[in-house]
């Protein structure tokens, strides 16, 4: 095949892949409410408040992911440090809230902290790579996404 007839040929191969994309806001559950090993978030439904902003498309949540790590042998130092990340995600659908219909707002920032090993391994490649994101290897907060539609 000449390149002169590659290039055409990829150029609709992509076209074709691409899809008209809406605002999609989030599932609410009926409830955020339930015992412990039956709720969908870990904190609950906060006395109910949860419940009731996400019957009028309010919606946040933050997930926390905490790494403990060290360095047995080997590497330029044995230490043992503890890295955390905290991600954040509020969602607002206008139209529930009454604002006006068919507007999306969507909002998501991620904080790293702590102290991580990845220059005290010595390795090629980094042994935490939750630490990169959002600042490599420093503490930080940073807003990822932006949404609105």
């Amino acid at each position: 095949m000449k390149v002169s007839a590659f290039v055409p040929s990829l150029v609709l191969a992509v076209v074709a892949t691409v899809a008209v994309v809406g605002a999609q806001p989030v599932l609410v559950p009926e409830t955020y409410g339930g015992d412990f090993w039956s709720r969908p978030r870990l904190t609950g439904n906060w006395g109910g408040l949860r419940d009731e902003m996400g019957k009028k498309g309010i919606v946040f949540d933050a997930d926390l992911l905490m790494i403990p790590q060290g360095v047995i042998s080997g590497g330029k130092d044995n230490v043992g440090d503890f890295w955390g990340n905290a991600e954040y995600t509020f969602n607002l659908d206008t139209g529930k809230a009454g604002l006006w219909p068919g507007g999306f707002l969507r909002v998501y920032a991620i904080s790293g902290f702590g102290d991580t090993v990845n220059k005290d391994a010595g390795a090629t490649v980094p042994v935490n790579f939750a630490a990169l994101v959002p600042d490599l290897d420093n503490e930080a907060t940073v807003l990822m996404n932006l949404t609105f539609m």
